[in-house]
């Protein structure tokens, strides 16, 4: 957002020049450029002004379902490499706990590091022989907790949801879990969140 200020590390400036270098070679490439020279300015004013587009997603639940982003999540798909960590939803559960509340869940997912979002659950649905078979269980659920989603239609906000990929019929599709801010999260026993070592 306009105002707002970001500590950049050496390797975010060194991954971004990198970018920009490879922007400037092919649009120098010899019998013309791959890339749509009017696409590339027009999107780098908006990056110089701060004013970048709404994150795409596949399945966008503001004009599903009305939702509000409440937090992107990592802004690009997890895609190097196979999920290798699995770890339940309980496991997040510290000794005597029932559940967690929304905030305490985020936060402990991300503490460990199962805090992928909806860009790689998208990306995991297209290709879906990247997911481990171990995970591949009728009922199973892996929730991406790094991006959130708020349902403005209600007028107590009882519920933030994060997505999900369900597991039927031998195949993973798209779903949202919810987490209710009067009781805790609602996730049952086939709940895992997975990361990328």
């Amino acid at each position: 957002m306009a105002g707002d200020k970001y500590p950049v590390a050496a390797s975010d400036y060194q991954d971004i020049d990198r970018k920009i270098m490879e922007i400037k070679r092919q649009l120098t490439q010899k019998g013309g450029s791959p890339l749509n020279p009017e696409q590339v300015s027009t999107t780098l004013q908006m990056i110089v002004d701060n004013d970048m587009p709404e994150p795409l997603f596949m399945h966008d639940m503001r004009k599903e379902r009305g939702y509000e982003l409440y937090k992107e999540g990592p802004p690009h798909p997890i895609n190097e490499g196979r999920p290798a960590t699995v770890s339940s939803y309980s496991s997040l559960r510290g000794t005597g706990e029932i559940s967690l509340t929304p905030s305490e869940f985020l936060r402990r997912a991300e503490y460990q590091g199962f805090d992928l979002g909806q860009h790689t659950l998208e990306y995991l649905l297209e290709h879906q022989e990247d997911i481990m078979d171990s995970c591949c269980i009728p009922g199973m659920y892996i929730v991406f907790p790094g991006t959130v989603w708020l349902n403005k239609n209600d007028p107590l906000a009882v519920y933030q949801y994060v997505p999900a990929m369900l597991y039927l019929n031998s195949s993973w599709s798209f779903s949202l879990k919810g987490i209710s801010l009067n009781t805790g999260s609602e996730f049952s026993s086939k709940t895992i969140v997975v990361k990328v070592n």
